[in-house]
């Protein structure tokens, strides 16, 4: 992580938040040697503060520099942020006898599982991290919206394509050139409006 003021702010521009200067950003770099490596660029934070069920949305935010518009590669995919709900499932085997009669509930043998469900992805290509003018000085965003049932935690994820291998060669020759930093995810509540009838 990047937290030196003079160092950001050479690498991402000063027109940026003292909150990037003061906490800093992540710096993702990949090689092709690293094909076989972790390849999360942001794991986290798991939630488990969010108040109550309703629809959320997280925003994510990453700078993208050095990226040319000559770029000769097209427009390849080269990151992914997604949202994952993690929940712990009970499972009770079910056992029979001898006589085909089956065994009592309470001996039953409880083997619990996690449960993954991906409530939200999107990804990101070449062309998402050229100059923009509208970028804030919390850098660029994306935002996903996921509703809670109140049962789970949640965790956030930034990471490059892993599957197809060319996707992954895609973002390393991206990558020889610029540069992707990412900053972190904020969750607000999303309440919904109640229009009254027309009488």
């Amino acid at each position: 992580m990047i937290k030196k003021k003079s160092k950001i702010q050479e690498l991402i521009g000063r027109q940026i938040s003292q909150e990037v200067i003061d906490n800093g950003i992540i710096s993702y770099n990949v090689t092709e040697a690293d094909k076989d490596k972790d390849k999360m660029a942001f794991h986290g934070p798991y939630r488990f503060d969010l108040t109550e069920p309703g629809t959320y949305e997280a925003t994510f935010y990453y700078f993208g520099r050095n990226f040319s518009p000559d770029y000769g590669g097209g427009n390849p995919m080269l990151f992914h942020f997604d949202i994952l709900l993690k929940e712990n499932v009970d499972h009770h085997i079910r056992h029979f006898g001898n006589s085909g009669e089956e065994i009592d509930s309470e001996k039953r043998e409880n083997t619990g599982y996690q449960k993954v469900i991906t409530k939200g992805k999107k990804h990101l290509y070449y062309k998402d991290f050229l100059k923009n003018a509208d970028e804030s000085p919390f850098g660029r965003s994306s935002k996903m919206r996921f509703f809670y049932s109140g049962i789970g935690e949640f965790e956030f994820r930034a990471y490059i394509p892993i599957d197809p291998t060319a996707a992954f060669m895609d973002t390393v020759h991206a990558l020889e050139q610029s540069q992707i930093y990412f900053f972190k995810v904020v969750i607000t509540r999303i309440y919904d409006v109640e229009i009254p009838e027309a009488i």
